[in-house]
């Protein structure tokens, strides 16, 4: 390989000058200055990519500010959660009761997006009437969907399947909110344990979606599980056993490929069966999906986020159990420079 365009007027003197004292110092300029341009080549690292996060939020009857707290951490996107059916109808309302177009909602939700921000609807979560249960057909279900979907101007779709579901109407009903809406899908499924990964009934929706060539972003539960070593290796050990199977499931060669497809959600705080994740831990798992450009990190939840029931033995919806800053959690999440407003899910639409 030449190197000759990095050749200059000084090159060239010192190269007619003869061995004059003049000449010599123009070489010895001209190799230092080659000298740095090649070790600043050779040293430079890689930039990361950005990875998604956002932390849930549980919309109950008051919603936290969220666009005050956007401008205070840096984190400008969150995940609504849970729509449920309304009576039991294939209605979606907010964990089953509060009008989806609430507008005390849609007014924070329009607050947030003015400033850059962006919000993903979630539906299902741990109890309720599943809108994926109480809708009978796909149709309904992607119209139930998509009705959260225009209603908030989300730009993702998150469905938390911690019950059993129709499989096939799932997945029906998801290809038909692509085909529909320009929004990324994130499916986020338990995790059994640490050795197992994610359980039957998640990875037999995954094939589901992935019978349908559907691109979906999954998004790993790391939270309640029993401990396997310290908690933090918990966590990880879990992550890198679903990325196991989404890189067997999906086919992909390159790890990287099943990575990108990867998302991770924890529990700040008391978990529900006793080990507790730190602030610390949380810094580290940000790392550990920085690291390997994962799909999404968030956590559960916002309303937690807070030090107001420091060393309480039990989990709690409101708290912690930590003695910790209001909203170290969300900073946690938070890249620097600023992480842009990307899809949650990381995959494209």
């Amino acid at each position: 390989m030449s190197f000759g365009v990095l050749r200059t007027p000084a090159a060239d003197t010192a190269s007619t000058a003869g061995p004059t004292g003049n000449g010599r110092d123009l070489a010895r300029t001209g190799c230092v200055v080659l000298a740095l341009l090649l070790l600043g080549a050779c040293s430079a690292e890689p930039v990361a990519r950005r990875v998604p996060a956002a932390p849930y939020v549980y919309v109950g009857k008051d919603l936290p500010p969220l666009t005050d707290i956007a401008v205070s951490t840096g984190v400008d996107r969150f995940v609504l959660s849970f729509l449920l059916a309304e009576d039991g109808r294939c209605a979606p309302a907010w964990n089953g009761r509060r009008p989806v177009a609430d507008p005390a909602i849609t007014a924070e939700v329009d607050r947030l997006r003015d400033r850059g921000g962006a919000v993903t609807v979630a539906s299902g979560g741990a109890r309720g009437h599943y809108l994926e249960n109480e809708c009978a057909t796909p149709e309904q279900l992607a119209t139930a969907y998509g009705t959260a979907l225009t209603k908030l101007g989300a730009d993702t779709l998150d469905v938390d399947v911690e019950q059993d579901v129709p499989v096939v109407r799932v997945a029906e009903a998801l290809a038909l909110v692509r085909q529909r809406h320009a929004v990324a899908l994130v499916v986020t499924v338990p995790v059994e344990d640490a050795a197992t990964g994610l359980t039957p009934s998640g990875l037999a929706l995954l094939r589901a979606l992935r019978e349908r060539g559907l691109d979906v972003t999954v998004n790993a539960m790391v939270m309640n599980l029993p401990a396997r070593g310290d908690w933090l290796t918990t966590l990880t050990t879990s992550a890198e056993r679903v990325t196991d199977q989404i890189q067997r499931l999906w086919g992909h060669d390159d790890r990287a490929d099943a990575y990108a497809r990867l998302g991770i959600t924890y529990m700040a705080g008391r978990n529900d069966t006793g080990p507790v994740t730190t602030v610390a831990n949380a810094r580290a798992l940000r790392e550990f999906a920085t690291d390997r450009s994962v799909g999404f990190l968030g956590f559960w939840s916002l309303n937690r986020d807070n030090g107001d029931c420091p060393g309480l033995s039990t989990a709690s919806s409101r708290c912690s159990g930590l003695r910790q800053r209001p909203h170290a959690f969300t900073r946690s999440l938070a890249q620097e420079p600023r992480s842009t407003h990307q899809q949650a899910g990381g995959n494209q639409p």
